[in-house]
């Protein structure tokens, strides 16, 4: 039986940032920056070494909502700041809480 999300509903995705996402979002998005992309450059700025792009850390939150909740929904909106960098390698967790729901909005296929 599925687990019925409601209001209040948590989950934790755990997510390791590789390089190969890092080289893959570059790709992506056009952002070549060095300091995410050349160990030389990045080794020589205040952060010692590569760090990845903010938005991977946006784009795993979309991940982490099929993870941690299912397929089906859609978010509306996003805010973020930037206060520490993710490096290569780094493991991060992202946490999901539901707290409010629009079930008159509910979109069914059939």
């Amino acid at each position: 039986m599925a687990e019925v999300i409601d209001v209040g509903f948590e989950a934790k995705v755990t997510v390791q940032v590789t390089d190969k996402m890092i080289q893959q979002f570059a790709e992506l998005s056009g952002d070549h920056n060095p300091i995410h992309l050349n160990d030389e450059y990045a080794s020589k700025t205040r952060f010692g070494r590569r760090i990845a792009h903010g938005m991977i850390v946006g784009a795993l939150i979309s991940r982490a909502l099929v993870d941690g909740i299912g397929q089906g929904g859609i978010y509306l909106a996003q805010n973020m700041k930037f206060v520490n960098p993710v490096f290569v390698d780094d493991t991060i967790v992202i946490t999901i809480k539901i707290t409010g729901l629009r079930k008159e909005k509910r979109h069914r296929h059939g």
